[in-house]
């Protein structure tokens, strides 16, 4: 069980950046940031709803989200380090969009035991152009951008629905 201490308090360490930024989340959006311009389109018969934030969103929701995804893609690290067969600084747990020789390289470091659970984790397994939203990929993608840039978060769609079909789009 000594093994496991420091990747379950990586865990509760992201743990707490998440609920660090869901407390910030939330007060963002009790301010009521978000602001909206209606035209009405005459030809059309209906009215255009134009959505925007009135102000951005706080840059420490970066921090926050870079720190979380640090302290899990470590926790993997930390798991692999302790169930490895050979340690140096390529140990590492893997994780793969495809199976390819460099996997079967880092798999190697791991204790045979361990291979096909973590093989069986892979998003590559996820299915045919369903590999990019893996979790573990996108956990990975995440860690990777925040050691050399800081996180942006942004908004790339808002929908408004009225629950009333125009002729035009039914």
């Amino acid at each position: 069980m000594e093994q496991m201490t420091s990747p379950l308090r990586r865990i509760d360490r992201a743990k707490k950046h998440l609920d660090v930024l869901n407390a910030e989340i939330s007060s963002f959006l009790a301010s009521k940031p978000y602001r909206a311009t209606i035209d009405r389109n005459v030809q059309e018969r209906c009215y255009i709803v134009h959505p925007y934030l009135s102000r951005s969103y706080p840059t420490t929701w970066g921090l926050l989200i870079g720190e979380f995804a640090h302290q899990l893609r470590s926790a993997l690290d930390n798991i692999a380090w302790s169930v490895a067969i050979r340690k140096d600084t390529h140990t590492s747990f893997p994780i793969f969009i495809k199976k390819n020789r460099d996997f079967v390289v880092r798999l190697e470091y791991l204790r045979d035991e361990v291979r096909s659970d973590v093989e069986a984790l892979q998003p590559y397994n996820a299915g045919q152009g369903q590999e990019r939203g893996h979790p573990l990929w996108v956990l990975q993608t995440i860690n990777n951008i925040d050691k050399h840039r800081l996180i942006l978060p942004g908004t790339t769609r808002i929908s408004v629905a009225t629950g009333l079909a125009h002729p035009k789009y039914a």
